[in-house]
């Protein structure tokens, strides 16, 4: 059996997501944009340590941090838009897919969809107005 790079990957971060804290911030933008802020912060703070400046390495960090923050809130509401759009339209046509399964195998090109009305019989003392 060959080793598979996306099955590992994918049973790594599934096992990962399991624990109660990791999921929350995952599942929340802010808290998934504090979290990188912060990522992103420690680095900039790594990188700038023996710059010369007139502020403090402090008040860079949280100068950076603040503007990071906003521009990767934004992006991740944003993505959740986008997440969220596409499930509902996903959950939509899943709907519309139970109305035309008596016709697999005919495709609708033309756009003139077949209306199936089960014929009244004498028997059955039913009738159709139209």
């Amino acid at each position: 059996m060959p080793f598979n790079i996306g099955e590992s990957i994918n049973s790594v971060g599934d096992a990962f997501l399991r624990a109660p804290f990791v999921e929350k911030v995952a599942r929340n933008p802010i808290y998934t944009s504090l979290i990188i802020t912060f990522i992103i912060v420690l680095m900039v703070m790594f990188v700038f340590r023996d710059a010369e400046t007139d502020e403090s390495l402090l008040t860079l960090g949280m100068r950076s941090g603040f503007w990071i923050f906003l521009m990767l809130t934004g992006a991740l509401f944003l993505h959740n838009k986008v997440l969220m759009t596409e499930q509902f339209s996903s959950e939509k046509n899943a709907a519309y897919d139970g109305v035309f399964e008596e016709y697999p195998e005919r495709s609708f090109e033309s756009g003139v969809v077949p209306v199936v009305i089960p014929a009244a019989s004498a028997e059955s003392g039913t009738s159709l107005n139209f």
